[in-house]
């Protein structure tokens, strides 16, 4: 607890409380102002023609930092809102906001004497301090990683540790778990408790997406109200059809197709991966009638080692989140990439299946070419026809074929279910 005494002490003084020679300033300028067409309803512009792409074009990465960026000229608008909580409308103004990202970087590099280039690790909801500490870290040189507020402390500690975090800053609520986590964080500097009632911004985003894709203009037209706003520089997008794969105009109900600056997260492969059972794993989403989509590991063991499905689920459960779970089971992996591959389409329709390794033995190998007269593996059966190989199911996956193909044999595809469903919300 030593560590709080520091910072809630001389570093909340810092932020909290202006110093005498603040004086807020009002500029004269005179302002010119251009009317255009509301970036929410121009036309996107195309960079191929099987994407939509942001109004607002590429990002061009210039010298500037980006706090710098987000308050350069603010003088024109520092009575304006900076940020505001969406539930509580508790918020600040830019002329607030810059002072306090300012006296927070002070601290982080003062009172913490945090150096250039060194980590601070977040564990914080959707409220506006959130913007105050990453600003003012950036602005102090620093590097932020934030991890998910409902981690466990086991994940925390591994995101932490592998990125060498030195400060930790949290709200009470998450304290326990910052705690537990800078014990194993090496030459530990301190931890920051945000003093504040915890508040929920809206918004969307994922980790993977570095973490927004979508966002609602501040100016925008009524009719497009409760739309999911508009691509983000930088960002491409699609609406697919669940059973063609084609993709679908404006109106439409499908699968939503994003490409930008992500991230591939892969922390169940990680933890599945320290187990000295297993040579190789993959982590897939399989879809799931509640929770939409949840995970399946696919694990290959070294030889003549064990592991079964319930002691890698309990390996996972015992290590990460809930909604991390391998609900969608731990089946034996295709030790073929167009096996996998096959697999994957199998899953996207929810279709029961059963595999053999023939890479076992070069006898079955070669007699099952023999018996189908076909010369690749790997080779699908319906109701103990033979289909085709992988090539053959990825084109009756993208054309409909299969979807049709699996009703002549009683078998619904999920996708068809799917696409179902959503035409009737639609009506």
């Amino acid at each position: 607890m030593s560590h709080l005494k520091v910072l809630r002490g001389n570093f909340v003084k810092i932020l909290n409380y202006p110093t005498k020679n603040y004086t807020k300033t009002k500029l004269n300028r005179n302002v010119s102002l251009t009317t255009s067409r509301c970036l929410a309803t121009q036309t996107a512009p195309v960079v191929e023609c099987k994407y939509l792409t942001s109004p607002w074009g590429e990002i061009e990465v210039g010298k500037e930092t980006l706090t710098d960026f987000v308050f350069r000229d603010i003088e024109l608008w520092e009575d304006k809102p900076s940020v505001t909580c969406g539930a509580s409308g508790r918020g600040y103004d830019y002329s607030m906001m810059k002072l306090m990202i300012e006296r927070c970087a002070n601290g982080l590099a003062g009172a913490l004497k945090l150096k250039h280039g060194e980590r601070i690790g977040l564990i914080l909801p959707n409220l506006p301090e959130f913007v105050v500490l990453i600003h003012g870290a950036m602005k102090a040189g620093l590097v932020v990683t934030f991890a998910n507020p409902l981690y466990t402390a086991e994940e925390v500690r591994r995101q932490f540790v592998d990125c060498n975090v030195k400060c930790i800053a949290t709200i009470e609520m998450f304290m326990p778990v910052a705690l537990e986590v800078c014990k194993s964080l090496k030459d530990y500097k301190g931890t920051i408790w945000v003093g504040s009632d915890v508040e929920h911004d809206n918004g969307y985003g994922m980790t993977e997406s570095s973490p927004v894709t979508l966002m609602t203009p501040y100016v925008y037209p009524y009719n497009k109200v409760g739309s999911v706003g508009q691509l983000i520089p930088s960002t491409q997008g699609k609406i697919i059809s669940l059973t063609t794969g084609e993709m679908l105009g404006p109106h439409k109900s499908g699968e939503l197709l994003l490409r930008g600056p992500q991230v591939s997260p892969t922390e169940l492969e990680s933890v599945i991966m320290e187990q000295p059972e297993v040579a190789d794993v993959a982590v897939v989403g399989v879809p799931h009638a509640l929770a939409g989509e949840v995970p399946r590991a696919f694990v290959v063991l070294k030889p003549k080692q064990k592991l079964t499905e319930k002691q890698v689920y309990d390996i996972v459960a015992s290590k990460l989140t809930r909604y991390k779970h391998l609900d969608g089971g731990v089946p034996d992996a295709p030790r073929c990439g167009f096996s996998n591959a096959v697999v994957q389409i199998m899953r996207m329709h929810a279709v029961p299946y059963e595999s053999h390794d023939v890479l076992a033995n070069e006898d079955i190998r070669q007699g099952i070419k023999d018996y189908s007269n076909w010369p690749t593996i790997p080779q699908v059966f319906i109701n103990g026809e033979f289909v085709g190989g992988c090539d053959i199911m990825l084109q009756m996956h993208q054309s409909g074929e299969l979807v049709e193909e699996l009703k002549k044999v009683g078998i619904k595809s999920a996708l068809l279910t799917a696409e179902e469903t959503k035409k009737e919300e639609v009506k």
